[in-house]
């Protein structure tokens, strides 16, 4: 196990599974629809189901979106998600948002819903996700605050 799957406290329980299931682009990543442009290349970190990758994926058509989650089951889910709306534009990958496998330079945008908060070190998180993002692109998150 990752340091950071072992920092994952959420889990995969079926009530959570539901709830991530409820999220979407418009419901959890508006704020980032004035910035989204056709064509452009955009990187969703921690994308879980992909429910929210999927709705980048129509944003940005026919550009790409590539949702990166350390969980398999996840990402089988995405990729259903994505194959069930007719974006053929979305990819998916199994891995760790510490190491991602991109080129530097490589996405537009990058974009993470309630994922920094389970990483051990979110500066080096973000300092990988600053390397794959072109200069001038935008990295917006949206975090949950628990009290």
């Amino acid at each position: 196990m990752t340091d950071q799957a072992s920092n994952y406290t959420m889990g995969y329980s079926e009530e959570f599974r539901q709830l991530l299931n409820r999220r979407s682009m418009e419901t959890h990543a508006g704020y980032l629809l004035p910035y989204l442009k056709p064509g452009l290349r955009v990187l969703d970190f921690g994308c879980g189901p992909g429910t929210i990758t999927v709705g980048l994926a129509g944003a940005v058509d026919p550009g790409e979106v590539h949702g990166i989650d350390m969980e398999e089951s996840q990402i089988e889910l995405a990729r259903a998600a994505a194959a069930g709306g007719g974006h053929d534009n979305a990819v998916f990958h199994v891995g760790d948002v510490t190491s991602l496998p991109f080129e530097d330079n490589f996405f537009d945008v990058a974009h993470c819903h309630a994922v920094l908060m389970h990483v051990p070190n979110t500066d080096a998180t973000l300092a990988e996700v600053k390397r794959v993002l072109k200069p001038g692109g935008i990295i917006a998150t949206r975090e949950t605050l628990v009290a």
